[in-house]
């Protein structure tokens, strides 16, 4: 039996573009009812630091990314931990 997970795939913090801390944006997406949500500011992993297995129970998972910016546009890098 497959089992389809809620995740939000494009997330931004006040890292980067975003209007969300870290702990804000984890807990209104769990409220949201997203199991977790790919963490992919503009040209950073910074916030990643902040991301506890604590708040991760109490909120909802994580899966590290970035919004890498070039020259043709943006591209979106999941399971990146540190930016390159």
């Amino acid at each position: 039996m497959i089992r389809y997970r809620p995740f939000e795939l494009h997330c931004h913090t006040r890292h980067s573009d975003g209007q969300f801390t870290v702990k804000g944006l984890m807990e209104s997406a769990a409220d949201y009812g997203y199991e977790g949500i790919a963490l992919t500011d503009h040209n950073t992993t910074s916030a990643l630091l902040e991301v506890t297995p604590a708040l991760e129970r109490q909120t909802c998972a994580v899966i590290p990314g970035i919004e890498w910016t070039t020259f043709y546009g943006h591209l979106l890098v999941l399971g990146c931990h540190r930016f390159v």
